[in-house]
């Protein structure tokens, strides 16, 4: 049914690009030209290793941090491709999010961690959900997923509505302490687990070193975090 509705809505409405609007073929989210774009934006330099954003596995400056790995596929600046991409999420755009599980999939496909891994998200606040349409991250997250034949599981709630776009830098790390918690419905299942963290953008890495935090403390055995974008 949800195809059928995608297939009369782009019939009354023909996809365009997300960067430069320009029409699209059906379920593209990126013209050749932008999509040309995006690939030299992936391709770009790291500025902390060097390496190009899919091959950097940079860490979260944090000296507390305990993540495993953290991947992305681009730097976040909010005129890019990148940026585009992101914002475009937030709300019902479903070839977005199957453009860009595609591509994260492709990140991590073959490696040894992510093949014996399980899938979480990082929740949104309820107001944003409401505001938006969706959970950008739990939508990525499921596509991922269904893509790597992966479980996912809402290991984490969240409580409380400030959003950590707001705060400065160390108001982010006390606002994760207070908003987020460990689901203890599921929290069995994080015993013995590798963890990826699916979000659609990390800034400072406050709340993914946080919630690794919560799930390590609960006994997974690695914790990583990948996103569409990170801001370096």
């Amino acid at each position: 049914m949800s195809n059928i509705l995608e297939l009369i809505k782009a019939a009354l409405y023909p996809p365009k690009c997300v960067k430069c609007c320009a029409y699209t073929e059906m379920d593209a989210c990126l013209c050749p030209k932008c999509l040309e774009l995006w690939e030299k934006e992936k391709a770009g330099k790291c500025n902390k290793c060097g390496r190009a954003h899919t091959k950097c596995t940079c860490l979260i400056n944090y000296d507390e941090s305990r993540l495993f790995s953290v991947f992305h596929l681009a730097e976040y600046k909010r005129d890019t491709v990148a940026g585009q991409l992101v914002y475009k999420m937030k709300g019902d755009h479903g070839p977005v999010v199957r453009f860009l599980a595609k591509e994260l999939y492709e990140r991590l496909q073959g490696r040894q961690d992510f093949s014996e891994a399980v899938l979480t998200y990082v929740p949104r606040r309820r107001e944003a959900i409401r505001s938006n349409g969706s959970d950008q991250a739990y939508e990525l997250a499921m596509e991922l997923g269904r893509l790597s034949e992966k479980e996912v599981h809402t290991f984490i709630i969240r409580q409380g509505n400030h959003a950590q776009k707001d705060l400065n830098s160390e108001q982010r790390h006390q606002n994760v302490r207070k908003s987020y918690f460990i689901n203890e419905k599921c929290a069995e299942l994080i015993k013995g687990k590798r963890i990826f963290i699916v979000d659609d953008i990390i800034t400072t890495g406050s709340t993914v070193n946080y919630l690794a935090e919560l799930l390590l403390d609960r006994g997974a055995m690695s914790v990583s975090a990948i996103s569409v974008a990170r801001r370096t």
